[in-house]
């Protein structure tokens, strides 16, 4: 679920003072800047927020990359559409409530995201 401006996250807390101020006081001002969008994680039984993580557009620069590396990432892409950059999407944050921890939560949440960005075109 994205997280909106009315979204209560008073019972959310993962335990890390940077990450739990992040998605307190500077999620939803990071989404209205354009900066990133965060996305909540919650539980099917009881619909608790059990994780968020935060995406936003990058670009992949092959410029310092490595000339061997560069000519792999090359071969798998058509040659009228090579670049020196692709864009591509950042990760982040990403917390896991103290409630959940050791639950594999975090290893979901980047399993959800490899999969959407990967296989997903219609990302909202």
């Amino acid at each position: 679920m994205r997280l909106e401006d009315r979204t209560s996250l008073s019972k959310f807390s993962c335990d890390h003072v940077d990450l739990d101020d992040f998605l307190h006081n500077e999620a939803k001002e990071y989404t209205n800047h354009l900066l990133g969008v965060t996305y909540l994680f919650r539980s099917d039984k009881t619909n608790d927020i059990v994780g968020f993580f935060t995406v936003s557009n990058a670009s992949l620069n092959l410029k310092p990359v490595a000339r061997a590396k560069k000519k792999k990432i090359d071969n798998s892409i058509p040659h009228v559409k090579r670049r020196s950059s692709y864009p591509s999407v950042l990760m982040g944050r990403l917390g896991v409530s103290k409630d959940f921890k050791g639950k594999k939560v975090g290893k979901q949440i980047l399993d959800f995201v490899k999969g959407w960005f990967r296989f997903n075109t219609d990302v909202k």
